[in-house]
C-alpha cells in the first residue's frame, strides 16, 4: 500500500556507507526535511525531521536544487501487532527561494 502524506520542505541529504563494530555494512541516504506545523500536534512553525532511504536514493537527490517542496510517499504493511509505515521517497514538486 502506498500513499502521499503531504508536503514537506526537503533541506538536504547525506549518504553514509560504513562497516560497524560487528562487521556489518551499514549504508543509506539520510534526508533532512521540515514539516509544517499543521502536520504536528502542539507545534508552531516548521519541525525538523529526518528519514533514512536506501543508498541508491542519493543519486537522485544530489541532482536537485535545495531547498525544495516535496510530497512524502509512504509505504505501509501489516506487522505482527500493528500497521507499520515508513517513508519510501520524496516526490519533487518545486524549488524554493528564500530572500
Amino acid at each position: 500500500m502506498e500513499n502521499g502524506n503531504g508536503k514537506v520542505i526537503v533541506i538536504g541529504a547525506k549518504r553514509f556507507d560504513f562497516v560497524d563494530d560487528s562487521g556489518r555494512r551499514v549504508a543509506g541516504t539520510k534526508v533532512h526535511f521540515l514539516v509544517p506545523d499543521q502536520a504536528e500536534n502542539d507545534a508552531v512553525g516548521y519541525i525538523p525531521k529526518s528519514a533514512v532511504l536506501p543508498l541508491d536514493a542519493y543519486a537522485d537527490m544530489e541532482r536537485l536544487q535545495y531547498p525544495f517542496e516535496a510530497d512524502v510517499v509512504t509505504e505501509s504493511w501489516f506487522g505482527a501487532k500493528q500497521v507499520q509505515t515508513r517513508i519510501r521517497s520524496f516526490e519533487y514538486l518545486s524549488s524554493l527561494q528564500f530572500s
